[in-house]
């Protein structure tokens, strides 16, 4: 991948004549909408209702500047009816705008490599999100018909921006849906204005899609005839994927169902022993040995290696948990992504005999972060080389979960406790045995 797009995390994408052939359809579209008022008026002409479609189309676009309803085909029906001097009918106002927006999602089509495009970047584990001029209802049919939905992660419309490309306002809102820096994201469009020239004021580096081959093409900085070539812009590859399903377990307070085991373990335990420790002084310490920050041996200077084994034995799984386990390997495969230590980790792992049950088994200090930190669940994806949506993934707090759903596993939530945060899982389970029902 090139310097510039080394760092790349949030594609974004036009819609119209970057990804499908909006502006072929449209034009068809309009002709539809002239042979149905035809039928009621016969005496109107195409080069007439061409005419003033045209300046209906500019009066609205005029009235309404910057703003999504200035693409609302209802209103330039509307104000051509009024510049033609024909009745404004409600029933033939929504009959003209029904043809006109059903022939569009029954003809328009993907550019070829589209659909291959966008599920090469979501294989890649990049997020993809939409940035359009338009009513929000209508892009998201759109969206439905050309059968991509799967591949947007979020839309940021004009509608809800309040403003239209190239205002600023669109792109801040895509970057703040995408939780992505300038520099971390791509601005692909066909319009230099709006896309390219809107995208580049914000410091994001812009792709022309150049469908109308536009001679002068500044001031993009790259250009691509075909969508196809993108991926080789951002230097990514098919990845091959297990058709395979796989749940992804978190460690405590799921498979172990003890999830705060330093308040309510650790710590009392220290205590008992003698240690004069805070609650805060040893979860500071806990952090820092999850993301690598400081070594076996640096913990080892205030928790010894013997009470630190003396504490992990007083962690106990249930002995139906392994029942459990036992039958979902038998049509599952099996995975771990824990924020514990490492040691921690592999040491209750091999003295309850788990490790044969678990492929991939990733812990947060050996990759220097913790969840919800989307590096883990991206390195979990590449370990068990499985497509996201294949992903089951439980854990017992929503703020983990909501971040493998935007890489689009799937997420259960063992409700241990009330929730911390505002999020819908997909699954909602009191105990693991409720897997085998959902499942």
């Amino acid at each position: 991948m090139p310097n510039k797009l080394k760092n790349i995390k949030l594609v974004l994408f036009d819609l119209d004549d970057t990804l499908c052939n909006t502006r072929e359809t449209f034009r068809i579209a309009e002709t539809k909408s002239f042979n149905y008022l035809k039928n009621k008026y016969p005496l109107l002409s195409f080069p007439l209702f061409n005419k003033f479609y045209l300046i209906a189309r500019q009066k609205t676009h005029s009235e309404l500047k910057g703003s999504a309803s200035s693409h609302n085909r209802l209103l330039y029906f509307q104000k051509l009816f009024e510049l033609l001097g024909l009745p404004i009918k409600p029933s033939i106002l929504n009959e003209i705008t029904n043809i006109y927006w059903n022939y569009i999602y029954n003809h328009i089509k993907l550019y070829p490599q589209a659909k291959s495009t966008l599920k090469l970047l979501k294989q890649n584990n990049l997020k993809v999100g939409l940035v359009t001029d338009s009513l929000l209802d209508i892009q998201i049919e759109k969206l439905r018909r050309l059968s991509i939905t799967d591949y947007i992660d979020f839309i940021v419309s004009s509608e809800e921006a309040g403003k239209e490309k190239p205002h600023s306002a669109m792109f801040l809102l895509a970057l703040k849906k995408g939780n992505c820096k300038t520099n971390e994201t791509i601005m692909i469009g066909d319009n230099l204005e709006r896309d390219i020239r809107g995208a580049n004021k914000m410091k994001i580096t812009t792709i022309l899609k150049n469908t109308f081959r536009l001679k002068n093409t500044r001031p993009a900085d790259y250009i691509i005839n075909d969508l196809n070539e993108l991926t080789k812009i951002l230097g990514i590859t098919q990845k091959q994927y297990k058709n395979k399903k796989i749940i992804v377990f978190d460690l405590m307070g799921t498979i172990f169902s003890e999830g705060h085991i330093i308040k309510k373990i650790l710590h009392p335990f220290l205590i008992k022993r003698g240690y004069k420790i805070s609650y805060k002084k040893i979860k500071e310490l806990y952090v820092k040995y999850t993301i690598g920050k400081i070594s076996n041996k640096q913990f080892r200077k205030i928790v010894p290696k013997e009470i630190e084994e003396e504490f992990l034995n007083l962690i106990k799984i249930d002995k139906s948990m392994l029942e459990i386990i036992k039958k979902l390997r038998k049509e599952y495969l099996l995975g771990i992504l824990s924020n514990i230590p490492t040691f921690w980790g592999k040491y209750l792992l091999k003295k309850y005999n788990l490790n044969k049950y678990f492929n991939p088994i990733i812990f947060s200090a050996d990759y220097y972060s913790r969840k919800p930190n989307e590096k883990l669940y991206i390195e979990f994806i590449n370990a068990a080389k499985i497509k996201p949506e294949n992903c089951y993934f439980i854990d017992d707090k929503l703020i983990n979960l909501q971040k493998a759903r935007f890489l689009l596993m799937k997420t259960i939530w063992l409700k241990r406790e009330k929730k911390e945060i505002i999020f819908i899982p997909d699954y909602k389970i009191n105990k693991l045995f409720d897997l085998t029902r959902i499942l």
